[in-house]
């Protein structure tokens, strides 16, 4: 994960001291996408290699919460795209 230095509002201490890096909400999310998009790539892989029952559910549960992850940036990105509504409602329903 790499850290950046960030000043002003929306910035969170990471470190137990005054002296702990600074990371800001867009720097955080970034992070948290990259995470997400790589547990979505790895979890069908997973899948396939599972031996019991359970790591399929485990596995299920965690493209989940990568899904739900990724979905808010793609959102966004839509709605910055396609600015007329009509156009809009198309992207998102294919």
């Amino acid at each position: 994960m790499s850290l950046k230095r960030s000043s002003g509002s929306g910035t969170r201490t990471l470190g137990g001291s005054d002296g702990g890096a600074k990371v800001g909400r867009q720097e955080l999310y970034d992070e948290l996408k990259k995470l997400a998009a790589s547990g979505a790539g790895f979890t069908p892989v997973d899948v396939a290699l599972s031996i019991g029952a359970g790591e399929p559910q485990v596995s299920r549960a965690l493209l989940g919460l990568a899904g739900a992850t990724i979905a808010p940036g793609t959102l966004s990105l839509i709605r910055h795209m396609f600015l007329d509504p009509q156009q809009r409602t198309m992207a998102i329903g294919v």
